[in-house]
This record gives C-alpha cells, structure tokens and sequence, in this order.
C-alpha cells in the first residue's frame, strides 16, 4: 500500500500542476487608451500613400495584414498646435503609431507577429521629429470557442463577423491559439488579442490598453 501511495503522488501533484497552469492562462483584448483629446500629428503624404491602392484612407491591402509597397516613406508633423503629445502608442487609420521603445519591446515578444514601416517625421519647423513607425498585427486566427462564447454572429450571405453591441464573453480555442502571444480574430480584424505575458511586458508602454475578454 505504501508503495502504491508514494506511486501516486507524483502523478497527482503533476495533474493538479497542469490544471493550475491551464487556470493561469488569460487573455486580453489590447487596443489603444483613447482620450477625448485630439494628438498632435497629421499624415502629410496620405495621397500619396494610397494612390494606385483603391483604397480612400491608409489601410492594408484587401485580405492581407502589413503594408503596401509605399512609393515613398509615410511622412509626419509633429504639432503640438494639432493636439496633445504623442505617447508610445497611438491609433492611425487601420495601424498602430508606435515608438522606439513599443517597436523593441513588440519585437522581443513576438517577432514575427509584427509588420512595422518607419515614418520620416517633421516638426513645424522643419527639423527632424522623433523617430515613429506604423505597426500592423500580422496574425489573424479563427480563435473563438462559438458554443462557449457570447457574443452576436451575424452572416450575409458568404460574409460572416462578430458583433460586440450590448456586451459579449469570449472563450478561446487554445488548441488554435497554441503559443501565439497576439493576434487578431478572423470574423473581427479590429479585434486584437494577447496572451498574459504580453501584457505584463508591456507595463511601461505609455498608451496601450487592456481589458478583459468578457464587457
């Protein structure tokens, strides 16, 4: 009997081990902190950027993530006449803004998750601004437990997407999310994910948000 006991405690510790490591597991949903105010830049050369695209506004390719093959570099003002300061995260069309230190620290948590294009920047006077790059989140993966989920699915026609109005609670499929720290979901590109380690790495990027998968 002893033996039998001293058998099984190791396999019990072990299972018990796995379940509390599966309960650490958290997502988030990362986005930008919005504020009312409006931020102190404006895209110079935005015509330039989508001429030959099809496109009204800078945005990625149809069906793709990343960028377009630019004709030349995007082009910023740094104003602080336009709004407030820029933080090391902001929103630009369909792209993040990030600086130097976001794109590092981007870039030694998921590498591969990351497409950047660095901005030339201005200020009024015509000196060179800080440095920024415009950032996309490459992976987009059909993530969402459905059945356990609950949130609003909506299809047209061949077209399906997620709505989130009037409140929602997402459950993963981790054997689809496996060990990607962020990404996308498939029937809601906007909808951006991360895993908890990402966003404890991200505690000194001014800018970026958090917030749980479940409103």
């Amino acid at each position: 009997m002893k033996n039998d006991s001293k058998k099984e405690s190791p396999a019990s510790g072990g299972s018990g081990e796995i379940k509390s490591k599966e309960k650490l597991m958290k997502f988030w949903r990362v986005d930008c902190r919005m504020f009312s105010r409006s931020v102190g830049f404006e895209m110079l050369n935005e015509d330039t950027l989508i001429k030959g695209t099809g496109l009204i506004i800078v945005a990625p390719p149809p069906g793709k993530r990343g960028f377009h093959d630019f004709p030349e570099a995007p082009k910023l003002l740094i104003d602080k006449r336009l709004g407030r300061p820029l933080r090391d995260m902001e929103i630009y069309t369909h792209y993040w803004l990030i600086s130097p230190a976001a794109k590092s620290l981007f870039e030694s948590l998921a590498k591969d998750a990351f497409a950047f294009c660095k901005c030339e920047t201005q200020l009024p006077n015509g000196e060179q601004g800080p440095e920024y790059w415009l950032c996309d989140v490459l992976p987009t993966l059909d993530a969402v437990d459905e059945q356990a989920s609950d949130l609003g699915i909506e299809i047209k026609g061949d077209f399906k997407f997620y709505r989130f109005t009037g409140g929602f609670d997402i459950r993963l499929r981790k054997e689809v999310v496996k060990n990607q720290k962020i990404f996308r979901l498939v029937y809601a590109e906007f909808f951006i994910i991360c895993d908890d380690s990402f966003k404890v790495a991200c505690k000194g990027i001014k800018g970026i948000h958090f917030s749980p998968l479940k409103k």
